[in-house]
């Protein structure tokens, strides 16, 4: 199930709906730029045609019966002069193909909405389904796990069959953690959900402070050492509390994971212009530039040797992008390869 959930992830993005939009934008913008440029090439006919006959009619005359001598008087057509009159076609075919344009725009935005709209209903459809195929789940999982445990508390089970036993427990806790965060994915991604963020005051440099110490077991089983500085040490911010505790939490697990042996993780939380910033920098592995552009992708990793080992989902980077973006926030990355990475969780205050 993993390798099919792979494969979906690795074809869709944690910004689906962003890249609609874009999309949707662009086809209004050509849709557009192309009724322009028929009105253009149009209006610049008909202006021609005008101006040439105009000009025919400008040279002519009529004659006036009259008494005298000659009989006759020539008189010069009463109408406007040529300018005048090109000034008004002017402001004509502006009113006019403008007018025309916005219609076309309007026109063009309900065009690219039908051209996109079985894209957007096959992704919710895929959305929903990993929703509904995660919440299920659940609880034969945590069936599974428990009848495990319980075969393994046995006094008569073998020794090798206990192993296999808790190499089994592995796979369903890796399998639960996959499907948990695929829960959280598709919930992150609700729009309803982003519109219904409930939002508390919470003190930021606390919150960090009881990461730090629930991770310390795990930064110490890979001899890994952690410090945190606080420029403040009551910096509050308006947020959801779970979802933030998430966003840090992954990628300051990802620091301690991918690090070295006696590497370092330098947490820091700070203000700066009314925004509240979270700085986690390792000195471990580092990123190359070709996959530093794909880390937020689904179940992307860097690294391919210790996905295994890592026990992760591969879907925490993914996870914690999403989180900033529903509570108005933002993650930076920078790495070098062998050097070390800098993650920048920023919040506004």
């Amino acid at each position: 199930m993993q390798n099919a959930l792979k494969l979906f992830g690795a074809k869709a993005t944690a910004s689906f709906n962003e890249h609609f939009r874009n999309s949707l934008w662009k086809l209004t913008i050509l849709y557009t730029v192309v009724i322009a440029t028929i009105l253009v090439v149009s209006s610049g006919v008909i202006y021609s045609a005008f101006s040439q006959k105009l000009g025919r009619r400008y040279q002519d005359f009529r004659l006036i019966p009259q008494n005298r001598p000659l009989g006759f008087e020539i008189v010069r057509a009463t109408i406007p002069t040529q300018a005048e009159v090109q000034e008004e076609l002017i402001y004509s075919l502006i009113l006019v193909n403008g007018i025309l344009i916005i219609i076309a725009g309007i026109a063009s935005y309900w065009l690219a909405h039908i051209t996109l709209r079985p894209v957007k209903e096959s992704y919710d459809a895929q959305r929903r389904f990993f929703a509904d195929a995660s919440h299920e789940l659940r609880t034969p999982l945590s069936i599974l796990k428990i009848e495990l445990e319980n075969e393994l508390a046995k006094n008569a089970v073998p020794v090798t069959q206990q192993e296999k036993i808790r190499s089994h427990l592995e796979e369903v806790d890796r399998m639960s953690t996959l499907v948990s965060d695929l829960l959280v994915l598709s919930r992150l991604h609700d729009q309803d959900n982003k519109t219904n963020v409930q939002r508390f005051t919470i003190n930021l440099s606390a919150m960090v402070r009881d990461i730090h110490k629930r991770l310390q077991p795990l930064a110490s089983q890979h001899i890994v050492h952690m410090t945190l500085h606080e420029a403040n040490s009551d910096i509050t911010i308006s947020s959801d509390e779970q979802a933030l505790s998430r966003a840090i939490l992954n990628v300051i697990k990802n620091a301690i994971i991918y690090n070295k042996p006696d590497g370092m993780v330098t947490i820091t939380v700070s203000t700066k212009e009314k925004k509240a910033l979270v700085e986690i920098v390792d000195t471990g592995i580092g990123v190359s530039p070709d996959d530093l552009t794909h880390i937020f992708e689904r179940f992307y990793r860097a690294d391919k040797s210790r996905s295994r080992a890592s026990g992760g989902s591969g879907l925490g980077l993914s996870i914690t992008r999403s989180s900033l973006e529903q509570l108005d926030g933002s993650v930076d990355v920078k790495s070098t390869l062998e050097q070390g990475t800098t993650v920048t969780l920023t919040l506004p205050v």
